[in-house]
């Protein structure tokens, strides 16, 4: 059973320099299984889609929540120091009696691989979607100041660095983790350009599914298969790599078929 310490205890010897050593101090990720935890994730989404992009119409009760998370899993990113919820993200999972209407990338994707079983495996297959880190989180962090100014959540300056343009390894560590987890094998996703560009810097590359499409802004429809992604990703960044496999513990299947035709999702 994998346990969030692992990488920081299997690291020590990389303190300070190390990234998985790094980011497992300060950052771990999360199911977001009980009504308490996915309310946090849908009030990230709204602080994010709802007000600071306008992307989705503001509620009332400050949740963003919609038809697709009835049949999603939920993740939270967990900033160590304060446990407060860094970010969030969900992957929407095949409908076992309609795999080829289960995404919205499958309703505004130009190439019909995406609904057709026999080109992609639709029921091992999962979309990854409201993946976001609010701007009032990433404001809340600032390196440790010089001259001791007083900062809301203090971190050293040089591990800062290292960590803060890296948040989002601790959510594509969950997404693995789920997907070992319950036999997913490929992604799909709507993504920014901008965002595919930063992701890839990482060693996460997807291959573009169509023609780029307009969905809250330009965005290209992919897809990502997981074992090729994670080769690609240790010969380009072993160390990103190591942070999202939990130092390759998570670099093995950890289960050969999806639970869900098994048992039926929480209402979320």
């Amino acid at each position: 059973m994998l346990n969030e310490d692992s990488v920081l205890r299997g690291e020590q010897r990389g303190a300070g320099t190390d990234l998985p050593y790094l980011y497992s101090k300060y950052f771990y990720s999360i199911d977001a299984d009980t009504p308490e935890l996915r309310t946090e994730a849908y009030r990230i989404r709204h602080r994010v889609y709802c007000i600071d992009h306008g992307y989705e119409t503001a509620s009332v009760e400050a949740l963003e929540h919609d038809r697709f998370d009835s049949h999603s899993a939920h993740a939270l990113l967990v900033y160590r120091p304060t446990e407060l919820a860094a970010g969030t993200v969900r992957i929407v999972l095949p409908k076992s009696d309609a795999p080829d209407q289960s995404f919205a990338t499958q309703e505004v994707c130009t190439d019909r691989a995406i609904r057709d079983h026999r080109r992609l495996p639709l029921q091992t297959m999962g979309e990854i979607s409201r993946f976001c880190v609010p701007r009032d989180f990433v404001c809340k962090v600032r390196p440790l100041q010089s001259n001791g100014a007083h900062v809301e959540l203090e971190i050293d300056a040089g591990e800062w660095a290292r960590c803060m343009p890296n948040l989002t390894l601790g959510l594509f560590q969950w997404l693995v983790r789920f997907s070992r987890r319950t036999g997913l094998t490929h992604w799909c996703a709507v993504m920014e350009p901008r965002f595919l560009r930063r992701i890839a810097r990482l060693g996460i590359h997807a291959r573009p599914l169509g023609e780029p499409v307009q969905f809250h802004g330009l965005r290209q429809p992919c897809v990502v298969e997981l074992e090729s992604m994670l080769r690609r990703m240790r010969r380009e960044r072993p160390d990103a790599w190591r942070v999202v496999t939990a130092a390759g513990a998570m670099d093995t299947c950890e289960s050969s078929a999806p639970w869900w035709y098994q048992a039926e999702l929480t209402p979320a």
